[in-house]
């Protein structure tokens, strides 16, 4: 062979091994090629990233209301408020509202500002005693197995009873004005029935497919209730340190000898709060 032709034969086996190295360094540990996550387009890296990537805390709001005096106040609320600000969500309040059913109200007009894609309602007397977890991950988790996802509306939970409404993620859509149109309307019956009932009753009778726009959680999930109350799911599974929120609801009703029982359990469970 000339020695040109055997250089040129040298020159190409060199640039071979020099393409198959560079391909090999780019490749896992299973020799599948990755690509650089700084080349992929927008598409592509939000579908790799997961759905939680896609949810903004900015447009998440956290929702509460208090119009009566109590004993753990301060605790109560600047729980809730520095949740939220922890995580980045919007915080809203009300101390002008009046019963159980101004909880609608605000769901309302919350999702009527147009800012947000999910709101949380939580019960004033609660606390949330693992400030680590995020709405972003219950939200995804909830919906992971779900086959349409963006159909579902109310991420909800159950306690002794079918439907607890004091811990619930609700979708910021005209579907939910709708539900809770008729919601409001249910309250209208003779009995007055609560708005606990209401919510609970219009998923039962499943008149316009609320079934599939709920999706039930586990109640330590997101609505644990302590040893002291009972009131438990089909999990049965009572509050532990290391859960997302304990909630007193009830509580009166189950510490009939302690003379401020929500307040006492306030207390109680304000130093087994995790932060970090």
């Amino acid at each position: 062979m000339p020695r040109l032709d055997r250089f040129k034969a040298l020159l190409i086996g060199v640039s071979a091994l020099i393409f198959f190295a560079f391909l090999f360094n780019q490749a896992g540990t299973n020799g599948i090629l990755i690509p650089n996550p700084d080349r992929l387009s927008t598409t592509t890296a939000v579908k790799s990233a997961g759905s939680t990537s896609k949810l903004d805390p900015a447009r998440i709001a956290v929702a509460s209301m208090n119009t009566d005096e109590s004993t753990f106040d301060h605790l109560a609320m600047s729980n809730k408020f520095g949740y939220a600000r922890k995580h980045g969500y919007d915080m809203k309040f009300d101390f002008e509202g009046s019963g159980f059913w101004h909880k609608f109200t605000m769901v309302e007009n919350i999702i009527k500002e147009d800012r947000h894609d999910w709101i949380w309602w939580i019960d004033y007397d609660t606390l949330i005693t693992n400030t680590t977890v995020k709405l972003e991950d219950i939200i995804t988790d909830a919906l992971h197995n779900v086959t349409k996802a963006d159909n579902v509306d109310m991420i909800l939970t159950a306690d002794c009873f079918p439907l607890n409404a004091g811990s619930m993620i609700f979708r910021a859509h005209t579907r939910v004005l709708d539900f809770l149109k008729r919601c409001w309307k249910c309250g209208e019956a003779p009995k007055h029935p609560s708005e606990q009932d209401c919510m609970r009753d219009l998923i039962e009778a499943n008149r316009h497919g609320e079934r599939d726009k709920a999706v039930f959680v586990p109640q330590w999930r997101m609505n644990a209730f302590p040893d002291e109350i009972p009131c438990f799911d089909d999990h049965r599974r009572a509050w532990q340190r290391g859960m997302f929120v304990v909630h007193f609801a009830g509580a009166w009703a189950y510490l009939q000898n302690v003379t401020d029982p929500k307040g006492t359990m306030m207390r109680k469970y304000q130093g087994m709060i995790v932060h970090e």
